[in-house]
């Protein structure tokens, strides 16, 4: 009994601590919105609530629906066991060493990006961003920093980014090879209609490519329609979810593009 008791005393402590840690958090992005007042008109919250959560002397104990609330409008998420790890990386910002010019040692060292605003998201072949789990470090080509609080990206950590193709025409005019796409591995749902998505081709040696995607239900199955752009050089392709893909829409979807730096010349 008494072991039975020190297991549950432990697991209150390990939540204790993950609560501090989303608090700590809380207070972190309170502080980019000039204090628990800013980040109150952020998520609509009366203040008074935000400023006795933020105590530092006194801290109040919220709701924890309440809580759990603020932190999903703020982008944070819980990620369980088998879920996308967090493919990003922080970065850090080092002052340039100048040397030999007089005019440039009192610039101010404020002017120079913030670290925590931004993170580096690996580039890689599409048929590594494609894949399960954790990215190799040796299959990483080069990294692209993001600005982590724009909307598209606000909240996401399962990134990676992909070149298109020098020989991959069917998203023109929208995507030409060369240009470079963010795909969020944390959403593979398909609907509504025309996301584009990092898509799998059924079978071993299926190919990986960046099309639209729509769904049709066809009985207990449901037909997944891969389209591109380029209609007349590649017309749209149907697979069955049932029978291509093991009814597993993870087997057929790597992934959502939310992000693209693309060439303006080509447009």
């Amino acid at each position: 009994m008494d072991n039975g008791n020190n297991v549950f005393n432990q697991i209150q402590n390990d939540m204790g601590k993950i609560y501090q840690d989303c608090l700590h958090w809380l207070d972190l992005e309170a502080q980019k919105r000039g204090g628990a007042g800013g980040l109150a008109k952020e998520l609509r919250e009366p203040r008074v609530n935000l400023y006795k959560t933020l105590n530092k002397e006194k801290p109040t104990t919220p709701n924890a629906e309440k809580f759990l609330n603020w932190l999903n409008q703020l982008g944070a998420r819980v990620v369980f066991p088998g879920e996308e790890s967090n493919l990003c990386r922080d970065v850090k910002f080092v002052e340039p060493q100048v040397v030999g010019v007089k005019e440039y040692e009192n610039i101010d060292a404020r002017v120079h990006p913030v670290d925590d605003n931004y993170m580096a998201v690996p580039l890689v072949a599409d048929q590594v961003a494609a894949g399960p789990g954790l990215i190799q470090e040796n299959k990483i080509s080069d990294w692209v920093i993001v600005y982590r609080y724009d909307e598209a990206i606000r909240g996401k950590s399962a990134l990676v980014a992909v070149k298109i193709g020098k020989h991959q025409r069917s998203m023109i005019p929208t995507l030409h090879p060369g240009d470079i796409v963010l795909v969020n591995k944390g959403d593979r749902d398909p609907n509504p209609a025309g996301k584009v998505m990092l898509v799998i081709e059924p079978g071993i040696d299926g190919g990986v490519a960046i099309k639209r995607v729509s769904t049709q239900p066809r009985g207990k199955d449901t037909d997944l329609i891969f389209y591109s752009d380029n209609a007349s050089e590649y017309p749209p392709v149907s697979y069955s979810l049932k029978e291509h893909y093991d009814n597993d829409i993870s087997h057929a979807i790597a992934g959502r593009v939310v992000w693209s730096w693309s060439d303006m010349t080509k447009k």
